[in-house]
């Protein structure tokens, strides 16, 4: 686990108001946090003489924080034919999390001269958002999804001095239904001697998860 804390005082000049013709000033604070956690459990054992099974389970979890007294905000409204564009500060704050947990299972079969190796991943997502800025409500927004995985990976030698890997993934992922494919082959030639060969191509996929938001045109998170 760990974590960050950051603050920051600055003194502002405020603008004079009708009572009080004096340019004033005040304290304005910046404040930013972050907390991360994670735990990953393992076990494994021999199923039988050529058969090794490890099973993992993780957890981690992410945390932001940010609040700022004077966020600079810009307002443009437009009168008539003319926009008038007025510029003032305010606070701002908003708060993120991200949490995932992680299920792996692999079996091992090696009788000597192949390698094979099989097994699933299953991967839950959750992210949060949370903003409070200048006359609105709170903006909280929510997302989840999961992914899962299963896979196969072959290590063999057909014929003398040539090693061939061979590996196939299949993906469904929630966000969008998605289901993928990725593949991949490997050749080496002459492994073990002082001039040896290798050629391979493989296709892979990721996903990301994010937090985004429709009703406005902004950075996703």
């Amino acid at each position: 686990f760990g974590g960050d804390r950051t603050f920051q005082a600055a003194r502002r000049f405020q603008n004079p108001s009708s009572q009080n013709l004096e340019f004033g000033s005040k304290v304005a604070d910046t404040r930013n946090r972050w907390n991360n956690f994670s735990f990953s459990l393992q076990h494994q054992r021999n199923v039988s003489s050529s058969v090794f099974s490890k099973s993992t389970l993780s957890i981690s979890a992410y945390e932001t924080l940010f609040e700022k007294g004077d966020f600079l905000y810009v307002n443009r409204t437009r009168i008539g034919g003319n926009v008038e564009t007025s510029v003032f500060t305010f606070p701002l704050s908003n708060e993120s999390t991200m949490n995932r947990a992680v299920f792996r299972q692999l079996f091992q079969y090696n009788p000597g001269n192949f390698d094979l190796k099989a097994g699933l991943e299953a991967n839950y997502h959750r992210g949060e958002y949370l903003e409070n800025s200048f006359e609105r409500q709170g903006f909280f927004t929510r997302v989840s999804s999961y992914q899962a995985d299963l896979f196969l990976h072959t290590e063999f030698s057909p014929v003398t001095n040539i090693d061939l890997s061979t590996g196939i993934r299949s993906h469904y992922y929630s966000d969008g239904s998605y289901y993928r494919f990725s593949p991949r082959l490997e050749l080496r030639l002459f492994d073990q001697k002082k001039l040896s060969f290798r050629a391979g191509v493989s296709r892979n996929h990721q996903f990301v998860n994010r937090v985004s938001f429709k009703n406005a045109v902004t950075s996703d998170i």
